[in-house]
């Protein structure tokens, strides 16, 4: 019997027989050696058990006793078949003395009503001697009184907990007759005021049916706390009363979460597991505050209460994080806990018990538990101190972190459990990284991120898994995944099967250890079907709850379920959560599959029951799974948080579609703050695998386009164009999205004006960065082409972009970006070596650069036939444009280009001092960059040569027919011919599942890079641009490949798929990509899929941006970004004109 996280736990302990008699009461058992006043709730290793009190009746042998031998100790059978067990309450009769014992609690106080038969020998026997498994008591007595009905004492012992002090005072009834003092086997009758003794006997003459009430309040301070702690918490008699109080405490934690199902053993089980939250972090001081700390000195009180009892290698996982939710409250004291005894002890605890740090388990959980409270926003304590505490933990040596700082990973040969150590120590070192960014730490955001990748030295490509390695990096040898030597290999409680895994703060950079997202799910989906068998002759008992080599009997696979869900498959995460929550937790005393671990196997079924789980450390985050009650109740401090499951069965356990406060909910996950401020989370469910996901819908389509009178460009051909267009369509999102999208070039980039002579000169912004970009603008203005010859104003326009563009490319042919004038502006202005013009925003160099100017140029001539922009401008820059590829072409060495940046992003300059790695010249041209501005690996960039191709015939065509440049024409078509036959040798490549593809970089020397990037020029893209045909089946092989997992840009999540690429890291998906699929499909079926996800990841903006992450399209990149916008527009307007108005118009 207890009250929700008290001090004492006053209850039944059992003679014990073996390792699961830890807590002293096993179900199996019916001995009773007395009733302990402390226990701990489902550990692996036993403690505590102090201040036993057994009731009796006649003469006793004063030991623990044996129970092949009645007589040999104090014991008693319990008749189990008339026990009463609640979280405040316990009655059990004693067989043997024919007497019914029963407890209850207050926080610091057992109180106890015995009924004893007639007897003239009735007494209660205190037990300082027994404690909990290799507990041994080292000190212990009574303070001898001559008040009768009271007696006071201490137990000092070493177990688990070295050295732990339990200061006591009992109260009784009714006076007693005597009290005798003994050691086993010897009474001391004697006078003194302290005397040291195990056992004492308090007589008592009782009539049938009398009942005998004790009191016993503890101290980990001093008797006079005890006695202080007794007079504040209990000073009456009433047991029914004290009871009751006990049962409606637990009734107020337990009520905070209301659950609806028609279940009744599924709520019995969830209402256990809740109860089984709240036994700790227990009390650990007297009701004035003061408290034993962990340098083993009294503290007076700190203005808070103290906590002990951390399982933190358990708990930090679920039991801490609901803990932040259900009591928050409750936090500000047990983070100052934790911070003063690291204040005490030098570190963070690991797991502490009644002032003592046990060191047991692995990693700095502790770090994890604070660093979650300052990432929540939890206040109530001192954050800078806290992380100031957690940076002196972080970088505490001990326990093989010394190793860890000097090789940056763990030798297996010079520490047992390397590799558990080394993955828990990475996982609080993401944990620390996230509350450093919460507190606006930089730099030590950056030290803790990086050193939390210490985990990836350890996997091993050839077996995929984690792997032990030596000092001098090599493998562990032999290896077995499936071996396990209990606390004696490189792993804890567990084998490679379960913590390969364990790095819940990076997946990403799991999934890169693996190769491919397909890869790492690959093996995901093989823990769970392969063997249950764990080998070794000394197997570690806690891998249990065996789901193949899912052990969700012990702590560290608890997140695994919900890497599904980060990996963009949720349906996996619901199908394997409902599995364990339906198969592995069970309303009997057996109902666990592991250790219960001081609430943490409970901690785990009550979130993922509600449907959520905080798999990340320190990551203010629940990922959703399956929720498994109709309607959830939970009581916050904003009011209520109501979680409901419409439609809810065993078959539909999957997640359709999810709204939070009666909108459209776009995330996988909920933030902690969205739980505290209460409101409504509403799953609808239903049979269907899926990835869902609910577009944030706005309340009205209101016109994104700025005032008239600020639009830079008005051209009424355009105008006219959008009323057209919406005019055909009738779903009111894509009609609203088209006219914001389709004029934000001309609307706020397009400046407009002449130059000295009159002729047009335009000046186009890429959106948020006011340059010009060759590419960009080119491709921005592309889709208003069409529209010239209705609008004479916008075709001078465009004729002053590509004016602008050529007089740009002579300024600087290797120039990618430029200043409206020579204004100096720019990253690299200075930068030695670089010789950059006033002209110039950014030097890098991209083939696409000359070939979007020629690509545009040659478009407005075949659609106007306006030869005005071909002069000698024009001319000059053909001869440029072509001096510059051919130079690229490596010919004659390396030639005078070069770039270097100083930055933090490796793809933003070149290496071997800007000349980037050495290519074999075989006629492709080398691009320095990719389209998105970031530097080539292998410098001959496919989809740049195949596009230079088109470009370069597109010139000579316009050179031989309007300026009659037959030579020059002649050295375009001969070098787009060299380029041409050297991409059909050296970029074709034999892929070993989709047979030949383009690669998209080559070095000539056979060095390939397999992968694409949105950005345009990209191997997708290629048909929309004209380099090849759509039905070339080289390009097919390659499209499937680049839409595919085994692209490492490609990502699929919650939020849709699609390709993204390095420029903005691993997880954004550019919508680019997806509008590049649609334009390059010859499948209404797909063309209709890449609409809606456009629609669907636009997060309510109406427009496009860069990027998105795949799980969240409300986390997005660049809210103006206006050659998206453009494109989009450009893709729905092809759509139209080619009469798939119907197609657009079944999207609902």
């Amino acid at each position: 019997a207890n009250v929700p996280f008290g001090l004492v736990q006053v209850g039944p302990t059992s003679i014990p027989q073996t390792w699961d008699w830890c807590s002293g009461y096993h179900a199996s058992d019916s001995t009773v050696i007395g009733f302990s006043h402390t226990h701990l709730s489902g550990t692996g290793i036993g403690d505590l058990f102090d201040i036993t009190v057994m009731p009796v009746v006649g003469e006793v042998t004063y030991a623990r006793g044996e129970e092949n031998d009645p007589a040999s100790g104090l014991w008693s059978y319990a008749d189990r078949t008339r026990e009463i067990t609640k979280p405040g309450y316990y009655s059990v009769p004693l067989v043997r003395y024919g007497i019914t014992a029963e407890l209850t609690a207050t926080e610091r106080v057992g109180l106890h009503r015995y009924t004893f038969p007639a007897s003239d020998a009735a007494a209660v026997v205190f037990d300082l001697e027994n404690g909990g498994c290799w507990d041994k008591a080292t000190d212990t007595g009574f303070r001898f009184s001559d008040d009768s009905t009271r007696i006071a004492g201490w137990r000092c012992s070493t177990g688990w907990a070295k050295n732990q002090e339990v200061y006591f005072v009992a109260e009784f009834s009714k006076p007693a007759k005597g009290i005798s003092y003994l050691q086993p086997g010897e009474i001391d009758d004697s006078k003194m005021p302290r005397i040291a003794a195990r056992y004492a006997r308090v007589d008592f003459d009782t009539a049938e049916g009398e009942q005998v009430l004790v009191k016993v309040a503890l101290s980990p301070v001093s008797i006079e706390g005890a006695k202080a702690n007794l007079a504040a918490e209990l000073p009456g008699w009433d047991f029914d009363a004290t009871a009751a109080a006990a049962d409606k405490a637990w009734n107020d934690e337990l009520s905070k979460v209301k659950i609806e199902t028609e279940d009744e053993t599924s709520k019995r089980i969830f209402y256990t597991a809740l109860y089984h939250t709240m036994v700790a972090p227990s009390l650990f001081c007297d009701v004035n505050g003061d408290y034993r700390g962990a340098d083993g000195k009294v503290h007076e009180n700190p203005g808070r209460d103290t906590y002990t009892t951390f399982s933190l290698w358990d708990t930090y996982r679920a039991a801490m994080p609901l803990m932040t939710v259900l009591h928050p409250e409750r936090m500000p004291d047990i983070i100052q806990t934790m911070l003063h005894i690291a204040d005490e002890q030098g570190r963070l605890p690991v797991w502490h018990l009644w002032g003592n740090e046990t060191d047991c388990m692995v990693g700095n959980p502790g770090i994890v538990a604070v660093a979650d409270a300052i990432v929540k926003g939890i206040g109530g304590f001192d954050r800078e101190k806290a992380f100031e505490t957690i940076r002196k933990t972080a970088m505490n040596p001990d326990r093989g972190n010394g190793l860890r700082m000097e090789y940056g990973y763990i030798p297996c040969e010079m520490f047992n459990e390397a590799v558990a150590y080394d993955m828990e120590y990475a996982l609080a070192d993401g944990a620390a990284a996230r509350a450093a960014e919460t507190l606006g730490k930089a730099e030590d955001a950056k030290y803790f991120e990086e050193r939390s990748h210490s985990y990836r030295n350890y996997f091993d490509p050839q077996t995929g898994f984690m792997r032990g390695r030596d000092s001098k990096k090599g493998w562990r040898t032999p290896f077995n995944a499936f071996a396990s030597t209990h606390r004696a290999d490189d792993y804890c409680e567990g084998n490679a099967w379960q913590y390969t895994w364990l790095a819940p703060h990076d997946v990403a950079g799991l999934v890169g250890c693996f190769g491919s997202r397909a890869r790492m799910l690959e093996k995901l989906d093989s823990l769970f079907t392969v063997s249950s068998v764990v080998e070794g002759g000394e197997t570690s008992p806690d891998i249990s709850g065996l789901i193949g080599q899912y052990a969700h009997g012990n702590e560290p696979s608890h997140h695994i379920l919900y890497l599904y869900t980060m990996l963009g498959q949720p349906w996996e995460t619901a199908d394997k959560v409902r599995e364990v929550l339906t198969t592995l937790y069970h309303a009997a005393p057996d109902g666990l599959s592991g250790n219960e671990d001081v609430g943490q196997m409970s901690a785990w079924y009550v979130l993922s029951s509600l449907g959520m789980y905080e798999a990340e450390p320190a990551g203010g985050r629940y990922w959703f799974g399956s929720p498994l009650f109709d309607r959830v109740e939970i009581t916050v401090p904003g009011g209520t948080f109501t979680i409901v499951a419409e439609n809810n069965s065993a078959a539909n356990k999957y997640i359709q579609r999810v709204w939070l406060n009666g909108q459209p909910y776009t995330k996988p996950w909920i933030g902690h703050a969205d739980v505290m401020k209460g409101g409504e989370l509403r799953f609808e469910m239903g049979a269907e695998e899926k990835v869902w996901y609910c577009p944030d819908e706005p309340e009205a389509y209101a016109d994104q386009r700025p005032a008239e009178e600020q639009r830079l460009f008005k051209s009424e051909a355009v105008e006219g164009e959008i009323a057209r267009v919406c005019g055909l369509l009738t779903n009111e999102r894509l009609r609203w999205m088209f006219a914001n999208c389709f004029p934000n070039t001309l609307d706020t980039t397009v400046h407009y004006g002449e130059d000295e002579a009159g002729n047009p000169d335009t000046y186009v912004y890429t959106g948020d960065i006011p340059a010009m970009w060759l590419r960009d603008s080119g491709a921005q203005v592309w889709p208003y082409v069409q529209l010239c010859k209705e609008d004479p104003a916008l075709q001078k326009m465009i004729a002053g972009v590509i004016r602008r563009q050529f007089k740009l490319i002579n300024i600087d042919p290797y120039a990618n970006a430029f200043n409206v004038g020579p204004t100096g502006d720019g990253e690299d202005v200075g930068y030695p070596g670089n010789d950059q013009s006033p002209w110039v925003f950014e030097r890098k160099w991209e083939i696409d650069s000359h070939c979007y100017p020629l690509r545009l140029a040659h478009h407005y001539w075949k659609t106007t036939g306006d030869t005005s922009v071909f002069d000698g401008e024009w001319i000059s820059a053909m001869r440029n444009i072509v001096k510059t590829l051919k130079e690229q072409q490596m010919k004659e060495g390396p030639g005078d280009y070069i770039f270097l940046r100083t930055t933090d992003r490796q793809l933003d300059t070149r290496c071997h001092v800007g000349r980037g790695n050495p290519v074999k010249p075989v006629g492709l041209i080398v691009s320095a960059f990719r389209p998105s501005d970031d530097a080539t690996t292998f410098g001959f960039l496919v989809p740049s040569n195949f596009m230079a191709v088109t470009s370069l015939r597109k010139a000579a065509e316009i050179l031989t027919a309007v300026n009659g440049e037959r030579e020059l024409a002649a050295e375009c078509t001969a070098l787009a011919d060299e380029v041409a036959g050297a991409l059909q040798q050296y970029a074709v490549v034999e892929h070993p599942e989709f047979g030949k593809i383009y690669a998209f970089e080559v070095d000539g020397f056979g060095s390939t890079q397999l992968m694409d990037d949105a950005n345009v020029p990209s191997l997708l893209a290629m048909p929309y641009l004209g380099d090849v045909e759509r039905t070339d089946p080289i390009y097919e092989n390659t499209r499937r490949f680049v839409w595919s997992t085994e692209n490492p840009y490609f990502w699929r999540g919650a939020a849709g798929e699609g390709i993204g690429g390095p420029h903005i890291g691993v997880e954004m998906i550019w919508p680019m990509s997806i509008m590049m699929r649609a334009f390059t499909s010859e499948d209404d079926a797909e063309i209709r899929d890449c609409i809606v996800a456009l629609m669907t990841t636009d997060a309510g903006t109406g427009f496009m941006h860069e990027s998105f992450s795949r799980h969240d399209a409300a986390n997005f990149t660049r809210p103006w970004f206006a050659w998206q916008n453009t494109l989009f527009g450009e893709l729905i307007l092809k759509l139209v004109n080619e009469n798939k108005v119907d197609l657009l118009n079944s999207i609902d």
